[in-house]
């Protein structure tokens, strides 16, 4: 579990899985989105992870195997 503490940042949660950031300084909601996105960067193989809306993931091709 990890705090973020902020006091001109307002968090909103969406769904269980969705969040929305908002406050008067633009800086200060990047900085706190970025550090969050920092927590749990995207799995190059999965695609799960903290991502924005709207960002393109690219998923890295597993071995392929042999035998079929």
């Amino acid at each position: 579990m990890l705090y973020l503490y902020s006091f001109f940042v307002n968090v909103k949660f969406l769904t269980k899985t969705t969040i929305l950031m908002f406050g008067i300084n633009y800086n200060d909601i990047l900085n706190k989105t970025y550090s969050l996105f920092n927590i749990k960067k995207i799995n190059i193989f999965t695609g799960k992870g903290i991502r924005f809306s709207k960002q393109i993931i690219y998923k890295k091709t597993g071995k392929i195997s042999s035998y079929r």
